[in-house]
Order: structure tokens, then C-alpha cells, then sequence
């Protein structure tokens, strides 16, 4: 059997013109290698056959490395396995597996995660303390070699970052459901473990990545139920080697499917050894390998399969979003029926994609736009406009109201009350969109302690300015005349307070 590509993801490369349909790059690919809109148009329309929502159903990888694979059958499937991961394979030490993993399991180049317990750990801080992070052999060294010169040792498809403690926790305990000691959601008693729901799946996965990787004369990791083997082999070096429990591990596989942060790290971890954990790109594997097992276990290949369509960042649905979004262009008041379609595409991706999805923000710059134009065309210059910052949930935001533009950054805000000046920081408001008939600016402002503020306006040429004494919690409304500033420029209203206070403005009015 070939590698398997769903037909979305074959087709798809026709439909938008993509230079490659590479799931293996979860990084997002550039905006120019996405068609016009024209081209996806013409394109789509022209292939009946393919929907939007097929191509919400891709693969989670579709790259080549899986070409040499021809097979289904259970032992022809792992020895072929086998020779695909050893071919290329790049040992490195342990010394410097250390190295590899502070980038490995580190999601934002700021902390490493604890696979157990999701706790984020200074990358630089490893050891054998509690609170330090060391390296954890998910398959237990001591079953099969506890010694650096196998290669399993370093391998860090397997090893993983987790916090000191907790890695003493494990130790070397098979893995189980278990009613025991408790913490961060793992559990365990004297010979069995059981991690977080969370990672489950992860485990299972390089569990069964280490029995197709290491399956030879030399070494020989098996998975068993047979809790007699996992015990006879404790300590043993080379030759066959068994943990569990593999039917436990099966059902975690099933029930926790391949996430974004295993897809990223495989990519990881390929960069630095050249091998790759197949039951992460393709859990349909397990499947196969361990057919009898699951068949016992009543897993079918869809409980596999099917749970891990949907949870990688879908690339293919990126780009083509990516695409639509930039086919936008200059926002017009014609752009509404197709940024509406975009929005609706846009909602219909899964969570993990719209989470990488890197097109967001100028989405809703688009969206702003547009509705800021709809205020414009519809705003009635012949009535004043209020701007109510009682209700805003950011201490920097816009609020356009009557077509009036008013972009605010402030020390804090509090909702009901409005936006705060402290002493290290002003209210500032940038002001655009005014029309000629405004005349004057009412600033609604409130303190304590009968203390001062002071309020200037300026149109980058002229301003005014206003002293207001006496603040108290119970308010003022200050009016400023700025008939006298032009208002066709963007205006800047700052307010800033006494040193050592605060003072709130929950409301602007601008009156003709």
C-alpha cells in the first residue's frame, strides 16, 4: 500500500495551485504560494466533485517519506517499518539529546514542557531536583538497555522533558489504567503508571514507535499483556524485551488522537535524527501492526483513522483561507458579500487549525473596515456622537460610533467604570472621521481626593487645553472648545493625572 493521501489532498493541489501539498511542514507556507482568487474561482468551479469541506478532511501527512511502504499486513508492515526508520538514522549522544530536547519540547523557545504534568520549565534549568527537568525514557531503559551504546538509549523520538519529580514517580513502571497516588492527573502505584489524559496517545505512539524501530536480533522491544515477561525481563540488557500494556496503550491511542504539538515535535525530532514516529502520520498503522489485539479489544480501523483527521492544523484549508483573505484587497462597501464568505470559511475550520491560522488579524482588520466604511455612509452629520468606554474589555482598542474613529490606549480599564490614567501612563484617544459640524468635545472624567488631570486636544498644528481641579469619584463633565482646530486631521485627546493617582474617563461626547 503507498503512502495514503485523501483525494481532497491530491485534487486540492489543482484546485489552488499550491507549489506543494506537504502536510509534513506544519509551519504556515508563504501567501504567495496561494492562487489568486480568480484561479481558485475558475478553478473550483470546474471540479464538481470537490467541496470546501473536502478539503477540511486531509490527511494529517502526505509527504514522500512514507513511499517505500507497499503493505498492510501486520509483520510485513513493521519489518518494512523497521528498515524505513533505520535507513538515514542519525545517532547522537545523550549529552546531546539534552540540547536537542530544550528545542524539541518547547512550544514557544521560552519554557520546555513536562510531558506528565504540563508544567512549563525554565529550558535552562535541568537536573535531578524537584522543579528542575531531566530526561524521561518512556520506554524504561532498564527493560532492554540501560546502557549508552544501544541506540535507543538517545533516542529522542522516545525521550521526553519532564519535571524531576514526577520522572522519579514513573520510574521504570509499566504503563496501566491504575487506582493509586495521584498528581497533575497522573496516577501510579508500585509497578504500574498512568499519565494524564491529555498525553495518553502520546505515549502509545512512541510505545509503538520503539517495537517497529528496535526489532532485531540485537534488540527486540515487544509490547505484552503478559505481565510474567514484562517482569522476567527487568534489567536485562539487548535480545527481546517486553513492557506494556499494550492493550491499554491501544485503547489510548484510539481514544487520544495525534495533536498539532506531536506533529511539530515529529517534524522536530526528524531535523536532528532523520527518522520520523509513523504512528503519528499515519495511527492507522497501529492498526494494522497490532490487528488480532485490536480486533480482541473491538478497535477498529476507523477508531484510529477516522479521530485523527481532524485534529492537525490543516494546511491545505490555511492556504486556501490564506488565499481568499488576500484576494480581498482594497476594502469597499462591494467587499461585504465576499468578506462574509471568507468569515464563514474561516469559522468552519477546526480549532487547532484556526489556531494557526496566521491570516486571522488581517481578517478582521477587513472586517473593521468594512464596518467602519458602513458607519461612514450611514452616519448622521447633523447630530452629535457619544463614545461609551464604560463597556470595553481591553486597555487598547477602537471604538467607532457614528462613523467617528476613536483608537484608545490607556494605563488599565475597568469595565462599568471606563479607562484609567495612572501616573506612569496617559489616556491616549487618536481620533478620526469627524465631520465639520462638531464644535466641541465633552469628556466625562472622575478621581479622588480632589485631585488634578489635565486634558489637551490637538490637531498636530494647534491644540487646547484644559486644567480640571478637583476630581472626586462622583465626577465631571469637561466641555473644550476646538472649533478653532482642524478637523479634517486625525485629533489626539491625552489625559493624563496627578502624580501618584488615577483618573477614569468613562465617556466622550462630540456635539455639533
Amino acid at each position: 500500500m503507498k503512502k495514503r493521501i485523501f483525494l481532497a489532498s491530491l485534487s486540492l493541489i489543482s484546485i489552488v495551485g499550491l507549489a506543494s501539498c506537504n502536510n509534513n511542514n506544519v509551519e504556515e507556507k508563504s501567501q504567495s504560494e496561494v492562487s489568486s482568487s480568480e484561479e481558485l474561482e475558475s478553478s473550483t468551479s470546474s471540479t464538481d466533485s470537490i467541496t470546501y469541506e473536502d478539503i477540511l478532511k486531509d490527511n494529517i501527512y502526505s509527504g514522500n517519506y512514507y513511499d517505500s511502504i507497499d503493505t498492510i499486513e501486520g509483520d510485513k508492515l513493521k519489518s518494512e517499518l523497521n528498515t524505513l526508520l533505520n535507513n538515514g538514522f542519525k545517532q547522537i549522544s545523550y549529552s546531546e539529546a539534552t540540547s536537542a530536547l530544550k528545542n524539541i519540547d518547547s512550544y514557544d523557545s521560552n519554557y520546555v514542557e513536562c510531558l506528565y504534568s504540563g508544567l512549563r520549565l525554565d529550558p535552562s534549568n535541568s537536573g535531578s531536583a524537584a522543579g528542575q527537568w531531566n530526561k524521561e525514557h518512556i520506554w524504561a531503559k532498564t527493560y532492554g538497555f540501560n546502557d549508552p551504546k544501544y541506540n535507543a538509549y538517545s533516542d529522542i523520538q522516545m525521550l521526553r522533558v519532564t519535571e524531576s519529580s514526577i520522572n522519579s514517580a514513573r520510574s521504570d513502571k509499566y504503563f496501566n489504567n491504575v487506582s493509586g497516588i495521584k498528581t497533575n492527573g497522573n496516577s501510579w502505584n508500585e509497578s504500574e503508571f498512568e499519565p494524564r489524559d491529555e498525553v495518553k496517545g502520546d505515549v502509545a505512539r512512541i510505545m509503538f514507535y520503539m517495537t517497529v524501530m528496535y526489532d532485531s536480533s540485537t534488540l527486540d522491544l515487544e509490547l505484552t499483556d503478559d505481565l510474567t515477561k514484562i517482569n522476567a525481563s527487568h534489567g536485562q540488557l539487548g535480545g527481546t524485551q517486553y513492557l506494556g500494556k499494550l492493550s491499554v496503550l491501544l485503547k489510548w491511542a484510539s481514544e487520544d488522537p495525534v495533536d498539532q504539538r506531536e506533529i511539530s515535535r515529529n517534524e522536530k525530532a526528524y531535523s536532528y535524527q532523520k527518522n520520523r514516529n509513523p504512528f503519528i502520520d499515519h495511527p492507522e498503522y497501529a492498526y494494522y501492526i497490532f490487528k488480532n489485539e485490536c480486533d480482541s479489544l473491538s478497535l477498529s480501523l476507523e477508531s484510529f483513522k477516522n479521530n485523527n483527521q481532524y485534529v492537525a492544523a490543516n494546511n491545505d484549508a490555511i492556504n486556501y483561507v490564506n488565499g481568499l483573505v488576500n484576494s480581498i484587497g482594497t476594502v469597499t462597501l462591494e467587499s461585504e458579500s465576499n468578506i462574509k464568505e471568507v468569515e464563514e470559511k474561516y469559522n468552519k475550520l477546526g480549532n487547532v487549525t484556526q489556531s494557526f491560522f496566521t491570516g486571522y488579524e488581517t481578517l478582521q482588520n477587513k472586517i473593521y473596515e468594512l464596518n467602519a466604511l458602513k458607519d461612514l455612509a450611514n452616519r448622521d452629520t447633523t447630530v452629535g456622537t457619544s463614545v461609551d468606554f464604560t463597556s470595553v474589555s481591553s486597555k487598547d482598542g477602537s471604538i467607532t460610533t457614528n462613523g467617528v474613529k476613536n483608537d484608545y490606549t490607556a494605563s488599565m480599564f475597568y469595565q462599568g467604570k471606563g479607562i484609567y490614567a495612572q501616573t506612569s501612563k496617559a489616556i491616549t484617544i487618536n481620533v478620526s472621521n469627524l465631520y465639520a459640524h462638531i464644535k466641541s468635545v465633552s469628556i466625562y472624567i472622575s478621581g479622588n481626593n480632589n485631585q488634578t488631570s489635565n486634558i489637551t486636544i490637538s490637531d498636530g498644528t494647534n491644540s487646547v487645553k484644559q486644567e480640571v481641579k478637583s476630581l472626586t469619584s462622583s465626577g465631571k463633565k469637561v466641555d473644550l472648545d476646538i472649533s478653532g482646530l482642524d478637523l479634517s486631521k486625525k485629533l489626539t485627546i491625552t489625559i493624563t493625572n496627578e502624580t501618584g493617582k488615577s483618573v477614569i474617563v468613562s465617556k466622550i461626547s462630540y456635539n455639533i
